[in-house]
């Protein structure tokens, strides 16, 4: 496992502690702070390759989150250089969908 460290605004931060909570009651026991983090972050981004890729074939979503978990660098190259490819317009609407999401 690799520690990575990571600074956030005191509201972020007032935000996670109060949503532990749910999640310790979902779970039905109370986890490990990192444990908890690591859990947003994959839900982050499961989020954001949602956002990115739309959900229309869910047969094409579940392959590619598949696809994500088995080899992520390879996958989110192909993304990233097919939004590239997009042009600015598709970059500036996934933008405007992911910006408010982390703050």
């Amino acid at each position: 496992m690799t520690k990575i460290e990571i600074e956030v605004s005191d509201d972020l931060n007032l935000k996670l502690d109060a949503f532990k909570k749910i999640v310790d009651i979902v779970l039905e026991e109370k986890i490990e702070r990192s444990e908890y983090l690591t859990l947003v972050i994959s839900a982050g981004l499961k989020t954001l390759l949602k956002t990115v890729i739309p959900q229309d074939n869910e047969t094409l979503w579940l392959t590619l989150e598949k696809m994500l978990d088995e080899n992520p660098k390879f996958v989110s190259d192909f993304i990233a250089d097919t939004i590239r490819q997009g042009g600015e317009d598709k970059r500036e609407e996934i933008k405007e969908k992911i910006q408010p999401s982390y703050t």
